[in-house]
């Protein structure tokens, strides 16, 4: 493995890297640990599955926020091959996993694949529910000219503004779960805006918060994450874990200086870090998700949790490991014809960005 401390120019910080690598991590178990178990609401007592399930719950929940730190954070920089690239990507998961499922799960006939060509046809254009993610992310991609503007037009001094715009988030939509604000528990638009806000708002002050050492941020990060659990523990229901409360918030900025504060360079880890959005995707996506709901319920049911837990981290490294080989499969595939697509397509459509 080659380590360089110095990156070289064009490069990312391969400790940033790792940080979304454990962020797409981070998304895989939080799914295992709650949500394929169909984790009660309410904390159903002190058994050691259940505070298992509360404890891992909360050091994972950060995990859709820690992409918006990154994006926010760096800045986002609106250029349609990135687009574009994210639409074949879909195109391609989406294809593989709808003829694997007529294949795999009914009789592959002409009569299926028709019945089967509207959805594909609806999963390819509007996206489904379940990749809610990208939608809100092309959506700041969009908005992420206008959002940079503005700072770079007044700097520092938005910071009041922009902890206001958290202030509410926080109030609304956490506390008194307001629905008409474009929240939704971090599901929606507003938080994703919110979040990359905030993002940028670090990157003005990045001086005054990285003369912070990593130990004061990480401990931030568990303490935060505890406070979590312990709130599920004693009674709250789980909207304690959702993106858009504060000590969730202020755990994934924790998590996120404690990488930043390195600096280098690992080629294999940048080119892993490419391919973390089609593991994201390919997770919540059929039928890899009922697959990993089956195995995941089958080792909670049948196997002590002790057991469950090890077994469980083994599931969710192997299939990361197999999403990214499955998107670098992809990219040796269509990478080509893609440019060439994108060439073709941008020769004679006078672009905006």
């Amino acid at each position: 493995m080659i380590i360089q401390k110095n990156i070289p120019l064009g490069q990312r910080n391969s400790s940033v890297e790792m940080f979304r690598i454990l962020a797409t991590f981070l998304v895989l178990i939080v799914h295992l640990n709650g949500w394929f178990l169909d984790m009660p609401d309410k904390f159903a007592g002190f058994t050691l599955p259940n505070v298992g399930q509360a404890v891992v719950e909360g050091l994972t929940c950060v995990c859709v926020n820690c992409f918006l730190v990154i994006s926010g954070f760096y800045g986002m920089k609106l250029k349609g091959r990135a687009l574009f690239g994210i639409y074949t990507m879909m195109l391609f998961i989406y294809l593989t996993t709808q003829m694997i499922e007529i294949i795999c799960y009914g009789s592959f006939t002409l009569s299926t694949l028709k019945s089967n060509l509207i959805p594909f046809i609806h999963n390819c254009l509007v996206f489904p529910r379940e990749s809610y993610f990208i939608q809100c992310y092309v959506m700041l991609m969009l908005l992420s000219p206008i959002l940079n503007s503005f700072f770079e037009r007044y700097g520092k001094p938005v910071a009041r503004y922009i902890l206001l715009l958290v202030g509410i988030e926080v109030v609304m939509d956490y506390v008194f779960e307001n629905q008409s604000l474009g929240y939704r528990g971090g599901y929606q638009l507003m938080h994703f805006v919110t979040i990359y806000l905030l993002g940028r708002t670090a990157y003005l002050y990045r001086n005054e918060l990285l003369s912070k050492s990593r130990r004061f941020y990480l401990m931030l990060y568990f303490a935060c994450a505890i406070m979590i659990s312990l709130m599920f523990m004693m009674g709250l229901s789980s909207k304690v874990f959702r993106y858009s409360g504060p000590f969730n918030i202020i755990a994934s900025f924790s998590l996120f200086f404690v990488f930043q504060k390195s600096q280098y360079y690992i080629p294999i880890v940048n080119n892993v870090a490419k391919s973390v959005l089609p593991v994201y995707l390919l997770q919540v996506t059929f039928p890899c998700m009922m697959i990993l709901i089956r195995v995941d319920r089958y080792l909670f049911t049948n196997y002590h949790y002790l057991i469950y837990v090890p077994a469980i981290l083994a599931v969710a490294i192997a299939f990361f490991i197999c999403g990214v080989l499955f998107d670098k499969v992809r990219l040796l595939l269509t990478s080509r014809i893609n440019d060439r697509i994108y060439n073709y397509l941008s020769k004679r459509i006078n672009p905006i960005i």
